[in-house]
Formats: structure tokens, sequence, C-alpha cells
């Protein structure tokens, strides 16, 4: 390899001729587009605590982080009221299906208007194109970080909250959406009117809106594929039938028995033994389950019958 001489032109591929191309393709369109999602992907992975959404939602402090984004306290500037934001991480924002799913939750929860589900108010886009939606701010904590402190719950508290459960997924079915992912996660418990178990239902990312006007990415996503937390599943849903309202109850069966039982009524040792378990498994009573635990028979049995395999049985 020969060196080179004074005076001779910078060879095609020296580190000189590198530089000088990749100014040239950032003053391209191309390249131009390429800067702006490198950017917005940076900028996704920081806290944008400070950042001000849409002209009017400026995020405070970030509240909480999971695989899809991260969620603020924010304030309306314009109003003072203080709203969540969650914003969809740079890689969901590209992807459509993730953008769906997003709309999906928004239009859901916006269209029931109940005071056991979160209320949803706002949908948009950040400057660097990340996908947002605005909510009512709740201080609290899930139920499933209350079970793990507090351990198993007394009956009449598991009933109470039950109730509120079916209350906000009645209003839901009234107004055909099914929730499809009903678990201890997705109840919010705040302290309101002097109920320190007020429940809040949250996320409808992967409900199912009951309208034959649907559109077609809609329908794909509800029935491509099995979806929810395979503890809470119902046994249909693992047979590849259409998700109804029942399934819901079902789910709510889980939740009941988890709270007076401390335990799942059903998991196997894998993601697959745990559906075939919810097929051909019938769980345990929760009367045998904690036999040391008073509950009695009618509550025991309320909780089986939400848990029947056959869904016109429940």
């Amino acid at each position: 390899m020969s060196a080179r001489a004074p005076g001779d032109p910078p060879s095609a591929d020296g580190p000189v001729s590198v530089v000088s191309q990749g100014l040239a393709f950032a003053e391209t369109d191309a390249g131009k587009r390429a800067l702006s999602r490198a950017a917005a992907k940076a900028k996704a992975a920081e806290d944008l605590a400070g950042e001000v959404l849409a002209e009017r939602y400026r995020l405070i402090k970030q509240i909480g982080r999971g695989g899809m984004g991260a969620v603020y306290l924010a304030e309306h500037t314009l109003i003072g009221k203080e709203v969540a934001v969650k914003v969809l991480g740079y890689e969901h924002s590209q992807r459509p299906q993730d953008i769906e799913r997003f709309l999906l939750e928004a239009r859901a929860a916006s269209k029931i208007r109940h005071e056991h589900i979160v209320d949803i108010t706002d949908f948009g886009y950040t400057d660097d194109g990340l996908a947002f939606l605005v909510m009512e701010y709740l201080e609290g904590e899930d139920l499933a970080v209350t079970a793990k402190r507090e351990g198993r719950f007394d009956w009449r508290r598991t009933l109470a909250i039950a109730e509120q459960l079916c209350g906000a997924l009645g209003a839901a079915h009234r107004g055909g959406i099914i929730h499809r992912d009903m678990k201890l996660e997705n109840c919010f418990r705040i302290q309101r009117a002097g109920n320190e178990d007020f429940i809040k239902v949250l996320d409808f990312g992967i409900a199912k809106i009951l309208d034959d006007a649907q559109a077609n990415t809609e329908e794909a996503m509800t029935q491509s594929a099995l979806v929810g937390t395979p503890e809470y599943v119902a046994p249909e849903l693992v047979r590849g039938l259409k998700a109804d309202p029942r399934a819901d109850i079902y789910a709510v069966g889980v939740v009941m028995y988890k709270l007076i039982t401390g335990e799942v009524p059903l998991r196997g040792e894998s993601y697959m033994a745990t559906l075939t378990k919810h097929l051909l498994e019938k769980p345990l009573p929760p009367r045998r389950r904690v036999p040391s635990v008073e509950i009695p028979e009618a509550v025991d049995d309320l909780v089986m019958r939400a848990l029947e395999k056959e869904p016109e049985k429940r």
C-alpha cells in the first residue's frame, strides 16, 4: 500500500472523503429525514420533563416507564389542571399496529363515561412524531402492588372491589366494548369519597369494539391473535372463539380468586401450559385452596361460577 504524496487528491475511501460524503448526505432530503428520526429516537429515550406538548401540556415529571413508553404528570398550561400524559416510545410510534392500539385505548375509554373507568381526554403527536394521550391524573397504586404488600384480602373487601369492576365493565359492555385484559395491574386503587379502595379500570389498549363499522385494522388486531394475560384468559378465547362480555366476567373471577386466596386459580410452567389448564383443569374452590380463611359458601359459589369453562354458565 503506497503512501499518498503531498498534493494528491483525498482517497475515495479515506476519512476526509467519508466525512465529506456524510455532510453532503445530511443536506439531502433523505439525510434530513434520517437525522430527524435519529433525533426523535434519542429524545424519546430521554426524560421529557419540561417539554410542552401541543402548546398546552407541560410535562412536570416522569411518574412511570414501561416497554411501550413513559407516563408523565403534566399540567394544562391554560387552565392549570393536572393530568397524566402517556407518551409512546419512538419505535412504537413508527409501528402502525402500536399506533392503532394507542388510538383504540383512547377511543374505547372516551366512549364510556363511568366513575370507575379512567377518563381519557386527548390524543396527539409531539413535534418529533411521538404519539401521546392525555388522561385524568390518579394518585394511588394498582391492586397488584397492594396485594403484594398486604397479602390476601378479606372476602367483604374483595366483593366491594368486584362490584366496582362489574359496574365499570357493565358500562363498557353496554357501549359495545370488551376490555379483554382485566387483571390486578389494570385495577388502579385510589382514595375517593372516603373509600380507600375506589377502583379505576385502566388500559383499554386491546379492547374489542363490537361495531360492524370498525376499521379493518381494528378487526385484524382483535382477531389475529390471542391477546391478554394468560392467567386471566377465558377458555373460549384459548379455543379461538371471539371475545364477548363473558370473557371479562371470567377475568373478574380470576381477580376475585387472587385477592381472596393470594394465588391465581390456574398457572402452568409456561405460557402454553397455563392456557391448557384454562381449557382442561377445574381450579380448586377458594374455600379448599385456603381452608384456614373464612369464606362463605355463597362467595365460593360466586367465584367458581365466574370461572366456569362454558361462557353460558357464568
